[in-house]
């Protein structure tokens, strides 16, 4: 832990521990909304594409064009010679595993239980010295991660072991221990993040050791948006020396209750933040409201609906009714994701995009406008989607056409 520390304190961070919520990230210095607190590559991480029907990613760089599959275990894919060997040392060994089973088991092996496999493999490669083991990147790092196995329910313990088995078979390894591989199990649900691409679309799934840090609030501090694979923890509020640094583990557009109810099923503890503390009960009727009457529907949010109509009617090529339902959510979406928040930011550039193609031009430059001061605090600057959406901008501002 005091490598851990001075690796921190370099950036201006420092891990405290608090009885009721464990270990703390806290600021060493101060931090303005848009400024990066912290970058970190994965212990490891898996692509969905693990899933047969996701679409490929590159499992060195993550991204979604120009792939190519190996060809011996037909389940990993690469964008290019680089990549394929950056990760060759890791892949020499998943592939030799997942090569021993026949095509219908590889059908089935999920991107967590790829994860649970590169977790060991990755492990023995820091143990051999064949990869290098550095104060935020080793395996004591997940042995202080904690299982909660007294909390999980047995279904939960017995759907864990079922995996453990299959992570056996995928390995065959004799010395593998089955209650260790359980509470691993237990620890990557509570601990990975769904990696997404600029646009929050899902990608993968990763373990950030240091992330893993951060405590939750459902008004967070910060937020976490991914370069590639790569995770980067950005300020979107005013973050003074001392404070504790907070991400959200959840949606936080739902209402408390919902909130609430999902950080314990899922985190097994009650949030106390100042926005559960204090939440306006006419505010969770409103979320509420949005919610079906009909006790047999599954009661999602009505802006839920309106967002699944507007991507149909924009797969349709029906921009105009597309444009209905994005105006029909926005309300919403400015309510529930206040402040610097990246879905809020890129509502505001699907709804420019629409009002551009139905002519209404002006009103597009500003949403255009507002989706690009969210964005630049969320995701930065200098990333191919933040250049490419910042030149769309000024392009839009003169009037001169542009494709979207």
């Amino acid at each position: 832990m005091e490598e851990l520390q001075s690796v921190l304190e370099n950036e201006g961070l420092t891990v405290t521990f608090d009885p009721m919520k464990g270990r703390c990230l806290i600021a060493n210095k101060d931090f303005s909304p848009g400024e990066v607190i912290l970058r970190e590559e994965p212990y490891v991480c898996a692509p969905k594409s693990f899933a047969s029907e996701a679409v490929p990613v590159c499992q060195g760089c993550f991204k979604t064009s120009n792939l190519k599959k190996c060809s011996a275990c037909q389940l990993v894919w690469y964008c290019g010679r680089s990549c394929q060997l950056s990760d060759w040392k890791m892949h020499r060994l998943e592939c030799r595993a997942i090569s021993r089973l026949d095509m219908n088991w590889r059908n089935v092996v999920a991107p967590d239980i790829c994860l649970m496999v590169k977790l060991y493999l990755r492990r023995k490669l820091q143990s051999d010295k064949i990869i290098p083991t550095t104060a935020t990147d080793n395996y004591k790092l997940v042995e202080s991660l904690v299982a909660h196995m007294s909390s999980i329910s047995e279904q939960e313990k017995f759907l864990y072991a079922r995996k453990a088995e299959i992570v056996k078979l995928i390995l065959q390894w004799p010395d593998i221990n089955d209650k260790q591989t359980v509470e691993n199990f237990s620890k990557l649900s509570r601990n990975t993040h769904t990696i997404t691409g600029s646009q929050m679309e899902p990608l993968g799934i990763g373990l950030y050791l240091v992330i893993s840090l951060i405590n939750h609030s459902c008004s967070p501090n910060t937020v976490l948006v991914f370069e590639g694979k790569e995770a980067v923890i950005r300020a979107v509020q005013q973050i003074q020396k001392g404070d504790e640094v907070f991400v959200s583990y959840i949606d936080t557009g739902a209402a408390t209750m919902s909130r609430q109810d999902d950080l314990l099923k899922q985190y097994f503890f009650t949030c106390t933040c100042s926005r559960c503390l204090s939440h306006d009960p006419v505010h969770d009727d409103i979320d509420g409201s949005f919610k079906c009457m009909n006790d047999k529907c599954s009661g999602v949010y009505e802006s839920n609906f309106g967002r699944w109509f507007m991507m149909d009617y924009i797969n349709l090529g029906d921009m105009q009714k597309a444009l209905e339902y994005c105006r029909l959510t926005m309300p919403t979406y400015q309510r529930v994701y206040a402040g610097f928040h990246p879905l809020l930011g890129l509502r505001y550039y699907t709804s420019a995009k629409l009002e551009w193609v139905n002519g209404n031009k002006v009103i597009a430059v500003d949403h255009l406008d507002k989706a690009v001061d969210i964005l630049k605090v969320t995701h930065g600057t200098e990333t191919p989607f933040m250049k490419d959406l910042l030149g769309k901008l000024e392009k839009a501002r003169g009037g001169a056409p542009f494709e979207f």
